[in-house]
């Protein structure tokens, strides 16, 4: 009887472990070594941590190397949120809050109490896999050297620095403090 409920609760696991992908065909790709470091922001997880620093185990396949396109940052959730809706007016990016929401009471952005996801329902839950559109973040889940309170205004977070600096390009005229941060993000399974 123990077995079987060992087992129902392991494939229970399971299914929750899912990575979406971004299978988005109107992404460009453009020439990685056509482009310059102009743009990458000198405080990268890249710049803080040599990538020897995380050990090679079995546990390296929970992580995966993305380019997080930043539009701003700082400690005051209001003032991104005005600037996340009005860069998603201007440049027509959409928004996801992934049910999430600032609680005065909590002082942290986190998911309803009411989501389908009782584990962190009332908790933070990050942002951790590729695709375009807005959102506000806690930086140290790029960046271990932020502190917990900061957050960040992401636009996208992408495979290759090519595409990222895709829509760098088209942010930057209007978004002068638009940058990108190569960052090593956690993907494995959070339940």
């Amino acid at each position: 009887m123990k077995s079987i409920i060992c087992s129902a609760l392991f494939c229970l696991v399971l299914m929750n472990c899912h990575h979406p992908t971004n299978n988005d065909p109107t992404t460009t790709n453009i020439d990685e070594d056509s482009l310059s470091n102009d743009y990458l922001h000198p405080n990268s997880f890249e710049n803080i941590v040599n990538s020897d620093s995380i050990a090679s185990t079995s546990e390296d396949s929970d992580y995966e190397e993305y380019y997080i396109l930043i539009l701003d940052s700082g400690y005051n959730y209001h003032v991104l949120d005005v600037e996340m809706y009005a860069a998603q007016k201007i440049f027509n990016i959409s928004i996801d809050t992934m049910n999430r929401y600032f609680s005065t009471s909590k002082n942290q952005i986190i998911l309803r109490e009411n989501d389908e996801d009782n584990m962190y329902a009332g908790e933070y839950f990050p942002r951790r896999f590729t695709g375009e559109s807005l959102s506000i973040e806690y930086a140290m889940v790029f960046n271990d050297s932020y502190g917990k309170n900061k957050m960040v205004l992401v636009a996208g977070i992408y495979d290759s620095k090519s595409s990222a600096d895709s829509l760098l390009r088209i942010l930057k005229p209007k978004e002068p403090k638009v940058y990108i941060v190569k960052a090593k993000v956690f993907v494995g399974c959070m339940h």
